[in-house]
């Protein structure tokens, strides 16, 4: 089981880039219920399954990185990025989260670009796990993931599904575009070039070389002078091709 368990890990990490360092027991009684969930008897059936079945992996994929957000996380980024715009010269900004989660970060992003009276701009969600990427489009949110909304705008742009939960009105939802692509494939360099992107929390699962890998893709998604966002736990020491900015509490590089 340690050999197998092993070597799934190596195939995640190949696939994904991310780590796991800690709880390793816990994970791997996590993925034991999970193949046997699917009736798998023992981890090298599972194993070879997953090295045949693109739709298998995925499954496997989504199944290991579920993560929770909320509106209005750190709101320190999306103040700075306001400042930036207003300050800026041009009239289009193209903006990118990733990963998007279930959509909370970039319909915050929506929030304020539109709050604050910005018309010309494009928002793209992207996410490795096709699940979180249907709650996304989906948009129905509990009552947790939108305590931190202030009240009017939580009038605003969402409406009441029932008392537990709400939904984003359509015409927002329309707004903003959601993708499955995996950072690391070269796909990603479709999407075009980006004037700010919010990737928080992401390289908290990343050893130092797929952080550095990480960085090096960002920085060609990124215009000149563009702006990288990281979340407060995400710890990268080595930041070439970027400056950082200094914001108490946040964590921002800029491209140079």
């Amino acid at each position: 089981m340690n050999r197998c368990f092993d070597e799934i890990l190596r195939l995640f990490y190949k696939e994904t880039g991310i780590v796991f360092e800690n709880k390793l027991q816990i994970l791997k009684k996590k993925i034991e219920k999970f193949y046997k969930d699917l009736d798998y008897k023992g981890c090298d059936s599972f194993l070879d399954d997953i090295k045949k079945s693109k739709e298998l992996l995925q499954k496997f994929i989504n199944f290991l990185t579920v993560s929770e957000s909320f509106f209005f996380r750190e709101k320190g980024h999306f103040e700075f990025l306001v400042e930036e715009i207003k300050k800026s010269v041009k009239q289009n900004h193209r903006l990118l989260s990733l990963p998007c989660s279930s959509g909370e970060e970039p319909y915050t992003i929506l929030i304020y670009m539109l709050e604050n009276g910005f018309k010309n701009f494009e928002i793209i969600g992207v996410d490795i796990n096709t699940k979180v990427l249907e709650i996304a489009k989906k948009a129905i949110y509990t009552k947790r993931r939108v305590s931190l909304l202030p009240n009017d705008l939580l009038k605003r742009y969402l409406s009441n599904v029932d008392n537990s939960h709400y939904a984003l009105k359509d015409r927002y939802k329309k707004m903003v575009c959601f993708k499955h692509l995996n950072l690391f494939d070269q796909e990603i360099y479709s999407l075009g070039q980006f004037d700010f992107v919010f990737s928080r929390n992401l390289f908290i699962y990343f050893d130092d070389y797929s952080k550095l890998e990480a960085l090096r893709v960002f920085h060609k998604l990124l215009v000149q002078g563009g702006y990288l966002f990281l979340g407060h736990a995400d710890i990268v020491k080595v930041t070439p091709g970027f400056e950082r900015v200094y914001r108490p509490g946040l964590q921002i590089l800029k491209k140079i």
